[in-house]
């Protein structure tokens, strides 16, 4: 039998990031501050006065530019040791030391730029380069051999970013980015990890109907592993649309809409995984009161899956607050849950009725009831029920302040077996 198992572990991570460089501000938007010919301070010109044509001076349009470039240096090391000791299995037989100990170098180097393209408020850019190599080194050390692996490979990274029509009734935002990183892998080879993506999104400003739409795109692949029907791969890709019906200052309605799809292809599967969800939200707020401090809020949430481990989703929840004085407040909660997933159909039904009362400002009383009904078709239904009570008081004393609280809870459950039913 084995012993008690002794591990120590030390780890030391050095980063070195040097912003070296050469950041400088091209940003010339015309020569505005340039002295024309004949100002004061400046003798007039003898040729081409007076002729457009010929004007020198002049502001001239810029159609591109560089309003950052900044280059950089990263430096990191990654230091890991550990060490496990067993005790005796048996009294003919020693226990035994393993030490492992894994140590990463990493040097980057790359750039950042921004600018503006015919104009500040048509199109901006933004880009970040960079390259790096890394070094890795595994030694293990017990007593049935030592052993060391070490490799190597390279880094690059790119994200580029283009704004569109910044600060128009219509803007937008369109991306592109690519990352080839290693993930390395103690005793094992060494897997490439390559992601892929890009996207847009785009912005309507509107007083009455504000709206956005966005799409992006992800993709990622593991390769490196000795069986190739070992490499992953997975996609994602989701479409957002989103509006809010502005009614007045007190009333408004937001609506959203989000189509996503998933491929998961891991590892050691001969099979993927896929995944295609619809997902809708509508959120309305209505404040009403002479002061606007009462509210009613109402969230509906609806999601439907189809696919490997599917899971369908329906959310209504009625939340209204009273504000009846400045130190005191009700609320109201209602909540109803439908989900189905893998042959389960579970509906849950939740109300809260919660008060809160400030005296001065020292001592808060919170007070909770609630009450809860969930049914598992064909298996087991839960009705609960409880209430609480909550002290806390703050004051400020010549030493700080000074904190207390008092909780009194009372709950109780009960869970009883349904009727099965056959399904038709």
């Amino acid at each position: 039998m084995y012993g008690a198992v002794n591990s120590l572990r030390m780890r030391y991570l050095s980063a070195l990031s040097c912003m070296i460089v050469l950041g400088w501000a091209v940003a010339v938007h015309g020569d505005e501050g340039r002295p024309s010919a004949g100002s004061e301070g400046s003798p007039p010109s003898a040729i081409g006065d007076g002729d457009p044509e010929n004007d020198e001076s002049r502001p001239r349009h810029r159609y591109f530019s560089l309003d950052q470039f900044d280059a950089y240096l990263e430096l990191e090391s990654t230091y890991d040791y550990s060490r496990v000791k067993t005790g005796r299995r048996r009294p003919s037989r020693k226990g035994f030391t393993q030490k492992n100990s894994d140590m990463t170098f990493t040097e980057k180097a790359g750039f950042e730029l921004g600018g503006m393209i015919l104009d500040p408020q048509i199109i901006t850019y933004s880009a970040d380069f960079s390259f790096g190599l890394t070094q890795n080194r595994f030694k293990e050390e017990s007593r049935f051999g030592d052993r060391t692996n070490r490799d190597s490979g390279y880094l690059l990274n790119y994200d580029l970013r283009v704004n569109l029509f910044q600060g128009r009734k219509i803007s937008g935002t369109v991306y592109g980015l690519k990352q080839n990183d290693r993930i390395s892998r103690r005793f094992q080879p060494t897997l490439r990890e390559d992601r892929t993506g890009f996207g847009t999104s785009w912005f309507f400003a509107d007083d009455k109907f504000p709206m956005e739409l966005s799409y992006d795109y992800t993709e990622t692949d593991r390769t490196g592993n000795r069986n190739q029907r070992d490499d992953e791969h997975f996609t994602e890709s989701t479409l957002h649309y989103g509006v809010e019906w502005v009614i007045s200052d007190r009333n408004r309605i937001k609506f959203s809409y989000e189509h996503a799809e998933n491929k998961q292809e891991y590892q050691g599967l001969s099979v993927p995984f896929d995944t295609t969800r619809d997902l809708f939200l509508i959120d309305h707020e209505l404040t009403f009161g002479s002061q606007d401090q009462h509210a009613l809020r109402t969230l509906i949430h609806y999601q439907e899956e189809s696919g490997d481990f599917a899971r369908d989703f329906f959310e209504i929840g009625p939340q209204l607050t009273l504000q009846h004085t400045d130190n005191l407040q009700t609320m109201y909660k209602y909540q109803f849950n439908r989900e189905r997933y893998q042959g389960l159909d579970i509906e849950t039904h939740r109300a809260d009725w919660q008060l809160v009362h400030q005296l001065y400002t020292n001592l808060t009383t919170t007070v909770d009831v609630f009450g809860l009904y969930e049914d598992v078709e064909n298996d087991v239904k839960t009705t609960q029920y409880g209430t609480s009570v909550d002290w806390q008081y703050n004051r400020k004393n010549a030493l700080g302040h000074f904190y207390a609280n008092l909780a009194l809870a009372y709950d109780t459950e009960q869970i009883g077996r349904a009727s099965c039913r056959e399904r038709v």
